[in-house]
């Protein structure tokens, strides 16, 4: 018995009833709930009527000839849209009709999804989506998605693999995902089909999902690559889940750097028509990002808003992101919330603008002045009750940082012997309370009024404030004089050792550096052999290098490190602007080693999620390897023009890690 006529023909009448852009064939008694919500939701349709069929419980083959013999005739074609999710009905009725009528009918083949936005989306597999029925022709397919965006192909309709990967068509686009457990699949799925929306002119690409394994960044590369260039970009990645990217890198850098091309993310998950939520490590929504979308440029610093929200309703756009709220005072979105600030942008803008985002705290930066303050609170009052909620007041630092006089110091001599310790491994807060009273015992002077220039910059730099000031004082002194470094190089304990614990505690506090680093020194023929047969190597101290090329004539080679977590140390030593330190115990990767007129060494910092907790390195980050490499290539492109950094370097400059 044919799918369309079941049970006796009945001599019924129906209702037609005209619902937004859609005519709605229905019940005498009326149309269903769900069929005028379906059909009021519908954009127009500029090449076809548009028909939404009420389907009855058991469906009749009077109902289809009450649907033909309703209809105004038309030269158009015809749309027609089911209820009751009736998959198995639409490809027969669509032929029936096409044929019935003489008409041009396109019906859905497959299950039938409402967009958010009103659109359609049929999937159900392979080979399914809008069905295109004319008379006397065979079927063919069409789009998957109503109304048609620009991005739409074969290529975004049909699920295929990318590496280990799976890539399957959403309404929005497509989700990018690893193999996994079949309820967290349907989880993702279903979080992805009913919360992001179909745009137009936006190709939507979800990466990775909740409690699925880590999706390769090379199988995200491969996806990109398949792409038609003219559709990158109308791109716009997810972070849904899990992503192999460089510790500390973000996924829209880590791509950038990679594909050498602009990326834009999402900030958070994209829901419902407009708003888009951070979201937490458990899954949950986040606040309601006001930079909805950020642009990664190749090997940039900070990036650049491509969409946001106003902060408030009725204030004037001076400049993209930027709010007149005062004549004095200007209200901007930054990644991590608003920025409260003059109308002038102060000299350190960049720091609130690259503020961490936390996903279930929105930060209300503002100046640290009386007149910032006042109009912080006064903003955090208007926001809508959400945002009152997940908001929280915090005093940016001062731009300016002082320079302080230079110590001459642990030259008493200290017994020492060897280091049999992890100076990444923090200590209990009872331990390091030991810790830093027997470092103030063992240098009083250091530690008493010769040290207040350096108490005072401490106290301008919230975060080291915050902190032990022993912490601070033992940095700086490291920073001032290599006496500490060397023990730790020759493998000395006892003082030293909590001296450069209270010092690698304070350097956490300090900016973190991701990108390029440089020196120029000029190696010995036994370090560069060493480098030539080791692939990894450990620095037992602290190491310092430099984000902008030092003066010329400072060493024959050139050593570029690719900094993952490195600290910019200006804030609390301003003498030696573009230094950034690595803590004791960092391992690094020789990426390559070239000979010639000027060798040069590239090495990239490993993360402590490569290493295994046996101390082997994972060797499968190819894509880490190629990233850093690549990168590196062009800052040592970048860093042949003339050098900005013609001060006297210390002498931990021209030390190479991991080798005397």
């Amino acid at each position: 018995m044919s799918l369309l006529t079941k049970l006796r023909p009945r001599s019924v009448h129906h209702g037609v009833t005209t619902v937004g852009n859609a005519v709605v064939v229905h019940a005498p008694d009326g149309m269903s709930p769900d069929a005028r919500s379906l059909a009021s939701a519908l954009p127009a349709d500029p090449d076809n009527d548009l028909v939404v069929a009420d389907m009855p419980t058991t469906v009749e083959s009077t109902f289809w000839e009450y649907v033909a013999t309703s209809l105004p005739r038309s030269r158009r074609g015809l749309r027609l849209v089911l209820t009751n999710g009736s998959r198995e009905l639409g490809g027969p009725a669509g032929h029936w009709l096409s044929a019935r009528l003489g008409r041009t009918v396109l019906a859905p083949a497959g299950i039938l999804f409402r967009d958010l936005n009103g659109g359609l989306f049929v999937d159900a597999g392979p080979g399914t989506g809008w069905l295109r029925f004319q008379p006397g022709s065979e079927p063919a397919r069409e789009a998957k998605r109503f109304p048609r965006p620009s991005w739409e192909s074969l290529l975004v309709n049909e699920r295929f693999g990318t590496g280990k990967s799976t890539a399957e068509p959403m309404p929005s686009g497509l989700w990018l995902r690893p193999e996994g457990d079949r309820g967290r699949l349907d989880a993702g799925r279903n979080r992805i089909t009913h919360s992001i929306p179909c745009r137009p002119d936006v190709l939507t690409i979800a990466l990775g999902g909740r409690d699925l394994p880590e999706l390769p960044l090379d199988d995200v590369v491969s996806l990109w690559e398949a792409l038609p260039p003219a559709d990158h970009p109308k791109v716009r990645f997810v972070h849904f889940g899990p992503v192999a990217t460089p510790s500390g890198t973000p996924l829209g850098q880590a791509l950038a750097d990679l594909l050498d091309e602009e990326i834009t993310c999402y900030t958070g998950m994209p829901v419902g028509r407009s708003d888009v939520h951070l979201l937490r490590e458990d899954g949950s929504h986040g606040w309601n990002a006001f930079v909805q979308q950020l642009t990664y440029s190749p090997h940039g610093t900070v990036p650049k808003p491509a969409a946001y929200r106003a902060p408030l309703s009725g204030l004037r756009e001076l400049a993209p992101g930027t709010y007149e709220y005062a004549p004095d005072v200007v209200l901007e979105v930054v990644s991590a919330g608003l920025w409260v600030r003059p109308a002038e942008a102060p000299a350190n803008a960049d720091e609130p603008r690259a503020t961490p985002v936390d996903p279930a705290t929105m930060l209300l930066l503002h100046e640290d002045t009386p007149r910032m303050r006042t109009v912080a609170q006064e903003v955090h009052g208007k926001l809508d009750y959400a945002a009152r909620l997940a908001s929280r007041l915090v005093a940016t630092s001062p731009p300016d940082v002082a320079t302080v006089e230079e110590f001459d110091w642990l030259t008493e001599s200290v017994p020492t012997t060897s280091l049999p310790v992890d100076l990444s491994t923090p200590l209990s807060e009872e331990g390091m309370t030991q810790t830093r009273a027997r470092v103030r015992e063992s240098w009083p002077k250091e530690f008493g009024p010769k040290a207040d220039p350096v108490r005072e910059i401490v106290a301008a730099h919230p975060k080291l404030a915050a902190g032990a000031p022993e912490d601070a004082l033992a940095l700086h002194l490291y920073l001032t004089d290599q006496t500490m470094n060397k023990a730790l190089r020759d493998g000395r304990k006892g003082p030293y050792v909590d001296l450069a614990r209270c010092a690698v505690t304070a350097l956490r506090a300090l900016p973190q550096h991701r990108g390029g680093t440089v020196a120029t020194l000029t190696p010995t023929a036994a370090q560069w052999d060493f480098y030539r047969h080791n692939t990894i190597v450990t620095e037992p101290a602290f190491h310092s290098m430099l984000t902008a090329p030092p003066a010329p004539g400072e060493g024959e080679a050139d050593l570029l490190v690719w900094s993952m977590t490195a600290r910019r140390t200006a804030p609390l030593d301003a003498t030696v602007a573009d230094r950034v330190v690595f803590p004791p115990g960092t391992r690094f990767k020789v990426l390559e080693l070239t000979d010639g007129e000027r060798p040069m060494l590239l090495l990239r910092e490993l993360s402590p999620a490569e290493i295994f907790a046996d101390g082997t390195v994972d060797e499968t980050r190819h894509s880490l390897d190629q990233l850093a490499t690549t990168s590196l290539r062009r800052f040592a492109e970048m860093w042949k023009r003339p050098a900005t950094n013609e001060n006297p370097l210390p002498e931990a400059v021209f030390r190479f890690p991991g080798v005397e």
